[in-house]
């Protein structure tokens, strides 16, 4: 089998750039925020038709409502947008599952609605990196793949899901689903502002934790309340205090209760969130947190509750994942592009999809930062850059 002539496919994905960062400004000024059910499915519409040529079986599969209790305190149903499927070569020897999300976490009413060009070599936008950005890496990559390269010998499954930013409540199960059926899996969160790659993640568990009391007048009826926003307040301060006991990175950042300062507040709910490399850790956070509820519920007239949210297990650095990144660095290499990695404490969905026992290369996006900010940007020559590097690597895994 010839090998394909690389310096073509990096002059036309030049050539095509142009046409890349229009379309990712399209897709950028869609607002598709986690429960932005709407914007959503409009962008999935316009998804679908944008990578017709690809050629895929393209299909959407709903994702059932997400049931919790809600930050008022009050059980809740989520409703989550769909997982979109493009499949090729479902049958062929070798598998791959190409993974990123649609969703954003800019809400609807957010100011921050649309992408701006700030120099040359640099688009400010919603989601230019995180994560459009690396759907257009992923997408423009495959191209190059199917267009310059013998790819019979490689199916691929692009799995694009709707909920990512708050957890993938919904999704989980399916990307490890596929995870299953794969030979190797690429994640297209984006790189670091230097380039290097995330390696390891930690395992993330999230809790609510809610309080319920009695509501009266804050002045008329004030002995007959029972103060849910008190009870709440001194187990968090419990849990601070012994935060040694969690051995992992323990926070507490979101609270919310009470409707009206003359009203005792009948409910309040905070969300925890703990991070280890270890997933004892996570295994042992909620006994040892039913534990100190259950101490502190003996002399608090308050309801006290703990209630599961979401859990990533650690993505870990192990010797397989480690030859597969080696490799991509020998890609990397061939187009004089130095390249690292290291790990991170944030998470995303390539930790479900080596928890399922998939080898995992992460955040091969593009170049940007300010994540999760109204100074969020990408560097536009990465998006090919990146492109180019994804179709190396296919090309090496379907000769490996």
């Amino acid at each position: 089998m010839s090998m394909p002539d690389f310096s073509a496919i990096r002059s036309w994905l030049q050539q095509e750039s142009p046409n890349l960062e229009q379309q990712l400004i399209r897709w950028c000024d869609l607002n598709t925020h986690s429960f932005n059910l709407e914007g959503l499915s409009a962008f999935l519409d316009m998804f679908s038709a944008d990578i017709q040529d690809l050629g895929a079986a393209i299909e959407r599969h709903p994702l059932p409502d997400f049931q919790s209790i809600s930050l008022q305190g009050h059980d809740e149903k989520q409703a989550l947008g769909p997982v979109l499927c493009a499949k090729k070569r479902p049958n062929a020897p070798k598998q791959v599952l190409l993974c990123i999300h649609s969703d954003t976490v800019y809400l609807p009413s957010d100011p921050f609605q649309r992408c701006q060009r700030l120099d040359e070599h640099t688009l400010r936008g919603p989601g230019v990196a995180d994560a459009k950005g690396g759907l257009m890496v992923l997408v423009s990559g495959l191209r190059a793949f199917e267009k310059f390269c013998d790819s019979q010998h490689v199916g691929w499954t692009l799995l694009l899901v709707p909920d990512e930013e708050v957890g993938s409540l919904g999704s989980a199960s399916f990307t490890q689903s596929l995870a299953k059926q794969a030979d190797i899996g690429l994640v297209f969160e984006p790189a670091y502002p230097n380039g290097a790659l995330v390696s390891s993640r930690p395992g993330s568990l999230v809790l609510r934790l809610s309080a319920r009391g009695k509501a009266a007048h804050a002045g008329r009826d004030f002995d007959n309340g029972i103060n849910a926003i008190t009870a709440l307040s001194r187990l968090i301060t419990t849990i601070d205090q012994q935060s040694q006991r969690f051995d992992g990175n323990i926070n507490i950042g979101v609270i919310q209760g009470g409707t009206a300062v003359n009203q005792i507040p009948a409910s309040a709910v905070c969300e925890i969130n703990i991070r280890s490399l270890d997933p004892k850790v996570l295994e042992n956070t909620p006994p040892l947190l039913q534990e100190i509820i259950d101490s502190m519920q003996k002399d608090c007239p308050a309801y006290l509750q703990l209630h599961p949210y979401c859990h990533r297990p650690p993505k870990l650095f192990d010797a397989a994942t480690h030859a597969a990144y080696q490799v991509l660095q020998d890609c990397a290499k061939d187009m004089s592009l130095p390249l690292d990695w290291q790990p991170s404490f944030g998470v995303s969905d390539a930790n479900f999809m080596a928890a399922a026992g998939l080898v995992t290369i992460d955040t091969l996006g593009p170049v940007g930062g300010n994540l999760h900010s109204d100074q969020e940007y990408v560097q536009l020559p990465s998006l090919c850059e990146r492109a180019e590097l994804l179709c190396r690597f296919l090309q090496h895994f379907s000769l490996d």
